[in-house]
């Protein structure tokens, strides 16, 4: 009986015993359910203040530390409901490890909780949920993802402000070091970008978090914004960021490379405008400062100061290349550059760096567009313009004819400068080129087509530069006058024929003779002539006249030589692609008696059989020696095919 008591009393301890601990971990596991649950409730509430209670101090610091934390943490869809307590790890006595079920579908939780020192209570220090992550991505805990969306939140407040400190608190040291030289101006065209069509209130960001990296889209009214920001010394900072706009001009492909190309821009127009030529080349590609600004007087074409400008600036990037577009009231100035070659260390040893890129864009041209005529300048063409003018000039003065036809266009060098030999070049009639220094008063601009206006001795000349496989070459030459066409390349190109035939003649030079004569020409005479006849009037002399009128139609010209008392009709046919003699009238007074054509007389010799000895001269050396009476008959004389008599009137002929 005894023992049976003993026995009854011991099972009762024993029941009691496991009664009390059961007890107990129904207690424990309720202080964990309140906990988390508070938190919750707190959550669903949106009440900052008991959230902050239901926390630690670490979580405050940095997943509440910013006004927008609530709607912040919203966004990561925490889980709500009843909470079930599913399992508990004591981690060590002031730290717990809970998994929970929450709501409905028993989404299951991972909380942290911690004792708090200061009111003795369990607080929630932390928390993760499992989420469907993309390839490459992590799973981050709700403070690191507060962490990450609160450092969006601050980088925004930034820009919105406009302080230049806090945008530059807010981004990477690559980032900082591509956006700390922009000036105030140059910055804020950026912010005003970046922060156009933001609806904070609405924002909901779309982020791809990973390891140490994490690419955010932030949608606009007309886009969206691209924000990559990266961890650095325990922070989340801006690293580069996108503007994708359907609007023009306020896309942002880059913004770091757009601040690079930005603070080119503005260092070569601030050393463009001083004159700085040492800045100027270190900001340029090579072939363009050397062959354009180095020699040039860049006060003549003015470029805007950037940050002073009322008027938009856009900046375009496509690979490595970029434009800097800046518009004014009255033109457009557009900065093309490129990528150059690495930055080097003082070793002369590539920078690497993977985070940046070590390649600084460099201006390789300015073209100036004027708004109200329409006119496109390129500094290439304008500097580079007055370099081949000045050399071109200098070759002509100096009867350079392999530094002419190097400066010359193919064109030019086709139908002028190949044509002519060195000895005859200083017979050519170019006393309106005056070897003289050379003032420059305007520059056109036509497309490809360059006209350079200058003061050269006492008369203004035009010199026409034709782009050509990218270079500036002169194509023509334009002189004031009114006697003949004020195209050097078209006077030439009748007067050099003209010296070929005259000196060939001079020297009985049958094959240069034919060469130079028109088919009809040769036809009629030369083609029956195996030398030419020693004439006792000779033409040349009247050749030898200097040349005062040319008169040129499409594919016909005249040249008056010396006067109407002694001198010469030229009359030529361009057949093929230059112009040949198709006959000479040489004049030896005003009388009719004292005139008459070369290809007459010569023809008379080939029709009456003469073995090139005139029995009866047309013409005599001299004015005084003159034949009184022309004995051929009128309808016996061979008058070239459209042209005159000597009834016929220079119009006539002209029209024929």
């Amino acid at each position: 009986m005894q023992c049976r008591l003993w026995s009854v009393l011991l099972c009762g301890a024993g029941l009691a015993g496991l009664a009390g601990c059961a007890q107990n971990i129904l207690f424990a596991h309720s202080l964990e359910k309140r906990t988390i649950s508070s938190f919750i409730e707190s959550l669903e509430k949106a009440d900052l203040e008991d959230l902050n209670a239901a926390t630690s101090p670490e979580f405050h610091a940095t997943a509440l530390r910013h006004k927008e934390a609530v709607d912040a943490i919203k966004l990561l869809n925490i889980p709500d409901g009843d909470v079930k307590v599913v399992k508990v790890d004591d981690e060590s006595p002031g730290q717990k490890r809970v998994l929970v079920e929450v709501g409905e579908k028993k989404r299951k939780l991972y909380c942290d909780l911690i004792k708090d020192e200061k009111t003795n209570r369990w607080v929630v220090d932390d928390l993760e949920f499992k989420r469907r992550l993309k390839p490459g991505q992590v799973n981050k805990s709700v403070t690191e993802q507060m962490d990450l969306l609160l450092s969006i939140q601050e980088f925004l407040d930034a820009w919105e402000g406009g302080q230049r400190e806090a945008i530059l608190n807010t981004s990477t040291p690559d980032l900082r070091r591509a956006l700390e030289p922009l000036p105030d101006a140059g910055l804020a065209k950026f912010t005003t970008k970046v922060t156009a069509d933001l609806n904070r209130k609405q924002l909901k960001p779309e982020v791809e978090g990973h390891a140490n990296m994490a690419i955010v889209r932030l949608p606009r009214k007309v886009g969206e914004i691209l924000l990559t920001l990266r961890q650095h010394d325990g922070r989340w900072l801006a690293d580069d960021l996108a503007v994708q706009s359907r609007r023009e001009g306020e896309s942002i492909p880059s913004l770091r490379k757009q601040a690079q190309v930005m603070l080119t821009a503005i260092h070569f127009c601030d050393a463009y405008r001083k004159g700085d030529k040492p800045a100027i080349q270190k900001l340029c590609v090579a072939r363009f400062y050397r062959s354009n600004l180095d020699g040039a007087n860049l006060s003549q074409v003015p470029l805007p100061d950037i940050n002073t400008i009322k008027g938009d600036v856009d900046i375009k990037l496509l690979m490595t290349r970029a434009e800097v577009v800046i518009k004014e009231d009255h033109q457009l100035v557009r900065l093309s550059l490129t990528q150059g070659p690495p930055k080097l260390d003082d070793e002369g040893r590539p920078i690497d760096d993977s985070a940046t890129s070590t390649k600084p864009f460099l201006v390789e041209e300015v073209t100036l567009h004027d708004l109200t005529g329409k006119q496109e300048k390129r500094l290439s063409a304008l500097f580079s313009s007055q370099t081949v003018v000045q050399e071109f000039a200098q070759a002509l003065a100096e009867r350079d004819l392999k530094a002419i036809r190097v400066s010359a266009t193919t064109d030019f060098n086709n139908r002028v400068w190949k044509r002519v030999e060195l000895e005859h070049l200083g017979s050519l009639p170019l006393e309106a080129i005056q070897s003289t220094s050379i003032q420059i008063t305007d520059t056109l601009f036509k497309g490809a087509l360059t006209e350079v206006t200058v003061n050269q001795g006492q008369t203004p000349l035009t010199y026409v530069l034709r782009d050509q496989n990218g270079s500036l070459l002169v194509d023509d030459v334009l002189t004031p006058a009114l006697e003949r066409p004020s195209s050097l390349k078209m006077c030439l190109e009748v007067v050099i024929p003209l010296q070929a035939f005259t000196e060939a003649m001079a020297t009985r030079n049958v094959s240069a003779v034919r060469a130079n004569a028109s088919r009809e020409f040769n036809k009629l005479v030369f083609q029956s002539m195996d030398r030419i006849p020693k004439l006792k009037v000779e033409p040349t002399p009247f050749l030898q006249a200097p040349v005062n009128r040319i008169n040129l139609t499409t594919d016909r010209a005249i040249l008056f030589l010396g006067d109407d008392r002694y001198g010469a009709k030229v009359f030529m046919n361009k057949e093929g692609d230059h112009y040949v003699v198709d006959d000479i009238f040489m004049i030896a007074g005003k009388e009719a008696k004292q005139r008459t054509t070369l290809k007459q007389a010569l023809r008379q010799l080939v029709v009456g059989g003469t073995q090139f000895g005139a029995t009866k001269p047309r013409l005599s050396k001299s004015r005084d020696d003159l034949p009184q009476e022309d004995e051929t008959p009128e309808s016996e004389r061979v008058v070239p095919a459209g042209y005159r008599t000597e009834s016929s009137t220079e119009d006539e002929l002209m029209q024929r």
